[in-house]
């Protein structure tokens, strides 16, 4: 895999990540540690007896990590949920009465810090961890933050991070833009509750000049090829009366603006800041099919590619350059 795939991967990780909270980031988290481990076992809650606070083993080392992914992180309810979940775990995983006979060795409390500004734990979590590791004679008891899922994600076979973060988007394997595609992207942008911009742009500067001008790294393909495909959206725009460029302009240029508010990381250097507001933009503007195959999603997302680089080219996303 290349760096600059793995840094497209990454975004649409951190992505996908932003968007998934309590039991739907455990339900991640065991879905990626499976496909990273063939003796990782998830253990499914039974009735009032629960999970024994065990959200997934693995029995031949003794591995076992509980997790924690709340809305709003707070450190002392952090805490105090390792106090108790622990507790809980070791009367029925450890000692006399365990499950297997090698018991509880290493322990991981998986936190979804949201790839907060500032990474790591706080001390205070830190310092419970070595004292639970040293009263219980572990030989780990450790934090396991967002940035180690991504480190798993990241060495698993292509396929496999596919299935977890969607197809990498790549225009250039576009053929014919369909239209019934294009109409549910152009639809969703306008439907879109997110604030409209007043702000107007009418320059048409050089495309390749305004990429560089912006640091667009790992997207500036997406940009380039969708661009390529821009007359057959400007025939969709003749053909369809009741959708204006000005409706989408607005609702794209409002999007883009929030993302100045945002903050994202840049992973490795590969990926810059614009590469993830524009990783951002595309992720709002593509119609979500629940139920649809990921190659739909993807036909979808490569659609919503061709109208950015249509409104990037005139400047209605992104800077001017000077």
């Amino acid at each position: 895999m290349t760096p600059e795939k793995k840094a497209i991967y990454r975004m649409l990780f951190h992505n996908k990540l932003a968007k998934v909270t309590g039991m739907d980031f455990q339900n991640m988290f065991s879905e990626i540690m499976q496909y990273a481990d063939s003796n990782h076992k998830p253990v499914k809650p039974q009735g009032n007896q629960g999970d024994w606070k065990n959200d997934g083993h693995n029995p031949v080392t003794g591995h076992y990590y509980q997790v924690y992914s709340p809305e709003n992180l707070s450190e002392s309810e952090a805490i105090s949920k390792l106090d108790e979940d622990f507790a809980g775990l070791v009367s029925k995983w450890n000692g006399d009465k365990a499950v297997y006979s090698n018991g509880v060795q290493h322990f991981s409390y998986v936190l979804n810090d949201y790839f907060r500004v500032t990474p790591g734990g706080y001390p205070t979590t830190v310092s419970k961890l070595e004292s639970l590791r040293v009263s219980h004679g572990l030989t780990t008891c450790q934090l396991f933050l967002c940035k180690d899922l991504e480190d798993v994600l990241l060495s698993l076979d292509e396929d496999k991070i596919i299935s977890i973060v969607g197809f990498c988007p790549n225009p250039s394997e576009i053929g014919v833009l369909d239209y019934s595609l294009v109409n549910e992207v152009v639809e969703h942008i306008i439907e879109n509750s997110q604030q409209r911009s007043l702000h107007q742009v009418l320059v048409s500067p050089d495309f390749d000049k305004k990429i560089s001008f912006n640091d667009l790294n790992v997207t500036a393909q997406w940009l380039t090829e969708g661009n390529y495909r821009s007359g057959t959206l400007e025939n969709y725009f003749a053909a369809n009366s009741k959708v204006t460029r000005q409706d989408i302009r607005d609702k794209l240029k409002g999007i883009y603006e929030q993302t100045k508010a945002l903050y994202f990381t840049s992973g490795d250097g590969v990926a810059t800041l614009s590469d993830q507001r524009l990783n951002h933009i595309l992720n709002e503007i593509t119609p979500k099919k629940p139920t649809a195959c990921n190659r739909m999603n993807k036909e979808l997302q490569d659609a919503a590619l061709v109208v950015m680089a249509y409104f990037f080219e005139s400047c209605d996303i992104f800077e001017e350059p000077i």
